[in-house]
């Protein structure tokens, strides 16, 4: 593993399907977790297969909603490889676009 990709952190991010209890929001549940760099290793053994990689580059707020809730909100671009497995070469995925 290359000095660049042992420097950033990778985590996988589950994302659940969407919940909508209430017309004015959208939400879903999302589990993510820090991974070692062999998990790219390990996911084709489950029977996943490799679509796309990208970069999230943004800022996490997080607020204790009380009775032990906390509530995440990232505000994130997302910047494509344009060098495969290159986290450093990145271009906009969506120019302009922040995601939420």
């Amino acid at each position: 593993l290359d000095e660049d990709r042992r420097s950033l952190s990778s985590s996988l991010l589950y994302m659940g399907s969407l919940d909508i209890r209430d017309s004015r929001t959208t939400t879903r549940n999302i589990s993510e977790t820090s991974v070692s760099s062999n998990f790219s290793l390990f996911l084709p053994v489950l029977g996943f297969q490799f679509h796309h990689e990208f970069v999230r580059e943004g800022w996490l707020f997080v607020s204790d909603a009380g009775g032990g809730r906390r509530v995440h909100i990232t505000v994130a671009k997302l910047l494509r490889l344009t060098v495969t497995h290159s986290p450093r070469d990145t271009a906009p995925l969506f120019d302009g676009h922040w995601i939420v």
